[in-house]
């Protein structure tokens, strides 16, 4: 009788991989920005247009005023939009300044209206931004405010974000002769309005990293008031990011 042969078995596990996606925040980025100024005189109302707007992105607008009728309301509006404030600041020497925006925009042009009572000198940006959040109870981060009678630097104090992906804005205003005035380091200057009758300065930064951060300018020339806002956009929450399929190695038993 021939001994039986040994059968072989031979098992194989393979566990399908789960799809996974990794929650981004989308990227920040700046689009463009438009300026006016009403000059050397007082006025009530000033309109900055800025044209082709992208639909879904945020307009930032910052309005200055400056007058001896000392300016205690600056109103920002919009055919298309509603603005809602972000920060203000009352400087010294009849300084008035506020920081507004509107979300999730139409696109197009946009004639954006800054109205001072009672009327003032003003300037006004208008800054078209991408990648930022349009729920408005999650946009604004954290901001500041500040002011001093006299000084050759402008600050807008600390603020402190905690959000890791966030777009800086800083308005810094000064009452004082035409400066060669230097930003702080890493935030990038989008308007240069030194040369203005009421010097102000725009400035951005995008950050990576929660942190505490001040919107600040030297080398003014001669000392006089000044005012200064310093504010946090948070980034908008990004599509997932494609699902990855993952493929464990194959357990193999032999018997």
């Amino acid at each position: 009788m021939q001994p039986q042969k040994m059968k072989k078995l031979i098992i194989v596990f393979s566990v399908l991989g789960l799809f996974t996606a990794i929650p981004t925040h989308a990227a920040i980025q700046f689009v463009q920005i438009a300026t006016s100024t009403g000059g050397s005189g007082d006025v009530t109302s000033l309109d900055t247009v800025i044209t082709g707007v992208a639909a879904g992105n945020v307009l930032i607008v910052t309005c200055e005023a400056f007058s001896g009728n000392n300016p205690t309301t600056i109103t920002i509006t919009d055919g298309l939009q509603k603005y809602i404030q972000d920060g203000h600041a009352s400087g010294q020497a009849a300084q008035f300044m506020v920081v507004d925006h509107a979300l999730n925009v139409q696109s197009g042009t946009h004639t954006v209206n800054c109205a001072s009572s009672p009327s003032a000198r003003l300037s006004q940006a208008v800054a078209e931004y991408s990648g930022l959040s349009n729920v408005t109870s999650s946009l604004v981060n954290a901001s500041s405010s500040n002011s001093g009678a006299s000084g050759l630097e402008v600050s807008s104090g600390n603020f402190t974000t905690t959000n890791a992906n966030a777009l800086l804005w800083g308005l810094n205003v000064k009452n004082a002769a035409p400066p060669t005035p230097v930003i702080g380091p890493s935030w990038t200057m989008r308007w240069d309005g030194s040369a203005l009758y009421e010097p102000a300065l725009f400035m951005d930064q995008i950050v990576s990293g929660t942190g505490t951060y001040n919107a600040t300018s030297t080398g003014w020339t001669s000392s006089g008031a000044w005012g200064g806002i310093g504010i946090a956009y948070e980034a908008a929450a990004a599509a997932a990011a494609p699902a990855v399929r993952r493929r464990p190695p194959m357990i193999i038993f032999s018997i």
